[in-house]
């Protein structure tokens, strides 16, 4: 009989079998099935045993072994304890350990984490390693504006313990924080830290002329701003600006950032102001002269400016001020130079108008002489409002005119042009025959009939010496004609009475022998060489008016005397 021998897998992973065989009745047989591992058959007929009589049919069925699956998880960094967990799975049995994924690490396994279970118990090690854990550290300041290049340190791993203190680098004249501690333990492979600059702040001191400072706060790099009110300058002096020399003639081009971590002292630069010097230069009256001059001094600087020479029609009034020296004081400077003009003195007289120039206070050597008039006299200067004045010895203050004043003399003047003659070429008067043509000359006559005086004056009639007591003027008496205004003698004449050379007031013998004598050189008084020389009596002996004395005068003089003729007093 044929037995049949049934395989079967209770888990269906291997197909059914069968297999037939072949067996006598009581034949023994054994169709003992293969261990197979990881698997216990069982049987439902015995598979040893003698064949039945009739065909024979066992199942044998493998069912699988129960495995232990013991996973192990451990970090390969420590830094979770190693953990063992036991799982139960039949031989072929689908099992799948496959690990959580933990941040930060990559897991291995020494077996597969998924498949079928082994005929054995089966250990899987599962590894958990940490990953490269990158640290980017950031430098930036507190406006945003990089400070450093940012680092990145690829030397941890996560979960690793950190410390990138000595990463961050001091700047000077900050301090800094950073939103992530330094130091720490990675919780993931990317950590950044932002590391923030943030400017200490300093004291830009502002130091004023009195000593005092102001301090203004800065923060580091920022620019500085000086104090809204700038220091008082000194006197005649300009605040240009600040300087971090305290020598400094020039003050900084800018107050620049702070840059130093004690603070930055700052000192005032003051300069000299400009002012203005003016000079004027003017008369005694304020009228210009000459033209203004101006220029800029800086304070305390000297200036020296000469005056202009203005001569001959000014000088200065001041000598000091020929050269304008000094000083500039804190404030512009107007200087007036005086300057005294020449001054014109006009004197006007009986020739006309004349001028004396010369600067106030000159003197005037030589006081002009009025001209003369012939009949008047001078009686002195008046100005222009004809108030008597006395002619200057000094250049007066401005200009004046003045005119001398004159008032007519008294004059002789003969009573009667036509009989007697006042001669002023020679200053003689003669023409003093009576009617009848007699020669008798008494004071009276001479007064009152032949002689006046004309203005306001008087005569005054001096005989000759020789013959005072005669009560008669004759040849070489005197005429003198004096002026009421004073007493002063205005004019003089001499008597002529042609005829009478001995002076009697008559014509006589002895005017004839006298002349006789006189011709025939016995005498002299008629040449003008001759010490006796007596002009009256020369042209008293011209009894004939030729010019000469000759014969017809002595027969003119005889015939007179003997009354046949006359001789004529007035030729």
């Amino acid at each position: 009989h044929p037995p049949t021998v049934i395989t079967k897998y209770s888990d269906g992973t291997v197909a059914e079998t069968s297999e037939d065989f072949t067996y006598h009745t009581n034949e023994a047989y054994d169709v003992t099935p293969a261990e197979v591992a990881g698997y216990t058959w069982t049987s439902d007929v015995d598979v040893t045993g003698n064949m039945p009589a009739d065909d024979l049919t066992i199942t044998i069925t493998y069912e699988p072994d129960e495995q232990t699956l013991t996973v192990i998880t451990k970090y390969s960094d420590g830094s979770v304890a190693e953990t063992s967990e036991d799982f139960t799975f039949r031989t072929n049995e689908a099992y799948d350990v496959t690990p959580a994924d933990v941040a930060g690490y990559s897991w291995t396994a020494d077996n597969a984490v998924r498949g079928t279970m082994p005929a054995d118990n089966l250990t899987i090690t599962i590894t958990y390693t940490p990953h490269a854990a990158g640290i980017t550290i950031n430098f930036k300041y507190e406006n945003g504006r990089q400070a450093a290049e940012s680092k990145t340190i690829t030397t941890y791993s996560v979960n690793e313990a950190y410390d990138v203190t000595d990463e961050v680098e001091e700047i000077t004249g900050y301090y800094w924080t950073s939103d992530v501690d330094l130091t720490g333990t990675l919780t993931s492979e990317s950590l950044v830290i932002n590391v923030t600059y943030i400017a200490n702040t300093y004291s830009a001191s502002f130091t004023m002329p009195d000593g005092t400072t102001v301090d203004v706060p800065v923060k580091y790099g920022e620019d500085i701003t000086a104090p809204a009110e700038e220091p008082t300058a000194p006197e005649g002096q300009k605040f240009d600006g600040w300087s971090r020399n305290p020598d400094a003639t020039v003050p900084d081009e800018n107050l620049g950032t702070m840059d130093s971590t004690s603070g930055v002292a700052f000192y005032p630069v003051f300069s000299n102001e400009s002012y203005t010097l003016t000079i004027t230069y003017v008369d005694t009256k304020g009228a210009t002269v000459s033209p203004a001059v101006a220029a800029e001094y800086e304070f305390g600087a000297p200036y020296s400016v000469i005056s202009p020479d203005l001569s001959p029609d000014y000088k200065l009034q001041n000598d000091n001020q020929a050269v304008i020296a000094g000083n500039m004081p804190s404030g512009d400077l107007e200087i007036t130079v005086i300057y005294v003009g020449k001054v014109t003195i006009t004197y006007s007289d009986a020739t006309g108008d004349h001028t004396i120039e010369g600067f106030p206070g000159d003197p005037i050597t030589e006081t002009p002489t009025p001209a003369t008039v012939d009949g008047q006299a001078f009686t002195g200067w008046v100005d222009g409002n004809n108030d008597p004045v006395d002619f200057p010895t000094v250049i007066p203050e401005d200009d004046v005119t003045i005119t001398a004043t004159y008032r007519v003399l008294p004059k002789l003047i003969a009573r009667n042009t036509e009989t007697t003659t006042v001669d002023r070429t020679d200053y003689i008067v003669y023409g003093f025959a009576d009617t009848d043509g007699d020669v008798y000359v008494t004071h009276d006559k001479l007064m009152n009939v032949f002689l006046d005086v004309e203005g306001d004056g008087y005569m005054v009639i001096t005989p000759v010496d020789t013959y005072n007591n005669n009560g008669l003027y004759g040849t070489g008496s005197i005429v003198t004609v004096y002026d009421n205004y004073d007493n002063s003698v205005v004019e003089t004449f001499t008597v002529v009475v042609f005829g009478d050379v001995n002076g009697d007031g008559r014509v006589t013998t002895a005017d004839v022998s006298a002349i006789r004598a006189e011709f025939a050189g016995n005498t002299g008084w008629s040449d003008e060489t001759d010490p006796e020389y007596n002009k009256y009596k020369a042209l008293a002996a011209d009894a004939n008016h030729n010019g000469g004395i000759d014969n017809g005068d002595i027969s003119t003089v005889r015939s007179h005397v003997a009354y046949v003729t006359t001789i004529n007093q007035n030729p």
